[in-house]
């Protein structure tokens, strides 16, 4: 967006030129592409683009394409995954994962949750169980997430604090397998409200590394959904201090088991969002 009171046309230009140049969805290419003030100007022959004063970027055979959006991401969890979260992705054996899993705890203070994701059964050979879990961390409650965000095994303390036990009837649409710990689908709720809530500087940290990993991909826009009231918070933190590094739409939703929240939509001067009941 041109800054108020400045020229767009008196803001220095950028050629790049050189490469495999794609500003348009289908298999035409464009020999140069001129950039001023954030915004395509034109495309073009070099020839024809030359701009005085205009700095050249040659891409010696690079592709350019437009940026990227992401439709549906978790910003958040994305960012959560590159920095506290336990990254169980690339575990290939329950050996590797319990090495994992019992370092984790080991480092971790008493009483903390021992949160994680990524594990897969077919990887693993099996997959992880309640008593597992409290063998590798005794008394501590642990989340480790599926691959798929969808399954999740928890230690006893977990289910305890929770408030779970043998005989708790799940909740419409989740399943809760006791005796495996694992939780399936809504029962995941069951489970969050008892953990205790992110802060916001924690909300801006995760938010800030998500983005600056899809940003560093090519992603220039995405959508986050289902973002509840301490979640758009953070973000509005974040674009009153002008750090989102890409624009970002917000639909609203809530966490599992809370209430609808209602937050309005807002337009930023740098960053453009909505958040709408839904």
């Amino acid at each position: 967006m041109a800054q108020p009171g400045v020229d767009p046309v008196s803001r220095p230009a950028t050629l790049y030129h050189g490469g495999v140049i794609r500003p348009w969805a289908d298999e035409r290419t464009a020999e140069a592409l001129l950039v001023r003030a954030g915004r395509i100007v034109a495309t073009g022959p070099l020839a024809e683009l030359d701009t005085p004063g205009a700095a050249r970027v040659d891409l010696d055979g690079a592709h350019l394409y437009p940026g990227f959006t992401d439709a549906h991401v978790h910003v958040w969890k994305v960012g959560q995954l590159r920095t506290t979260l336990l990254d169980l992705r690339e575990t290939t054996s329950l050996d590797d994962f319990a090495a994992q899993v019992a370092a984790r705890h080991t480092a971790l203070p008493e009483g903390a949750w021992l949160w994680g994701r990524g594990w897969k059964e077919a990887r693993l050979g099996a997959a992880p169980t309640r008593d597992l879990l409290d063998r590798l961390a005794p008394g501590r409650p642990v989340l480790l997430t599926r691959t798929c965000a969808h399954i999740h095994a928890v230690s006893t303390s977990a289910l305890d604090r929770a408030g779970i036990g043998p005989d708790t009837p799940p909740p419409p649409g989740g399943e809760i397998d006791y005796p495996r710990g694992h939780l399936t689908e809504t029962a995941y709720g069951l489970l969050y409200g008892a953990m205790p809530e992110p802060t916001q500087a924690q909300f801006e940290e995760w938010i800030l590394a998500g983005l600056t990993y899809l940003q560093s991909l090519g992603v220039t826009a995405a959508t986050h959904p289902a973002v509840h009231p301490p979640l758009y918070a953070a973000y509005r933190a974040l674009d009153a201090a002008g750090r989102l590094p890409i624009r970002v739409n917000l639909p609203l939703s809530a966490v599992p088991t809370a209430g609808p929240p209602r937050t309005p939509c807002w337009r930023s001067t740098t960053r453009r969002g909505c958040a709408a009941t839904r």
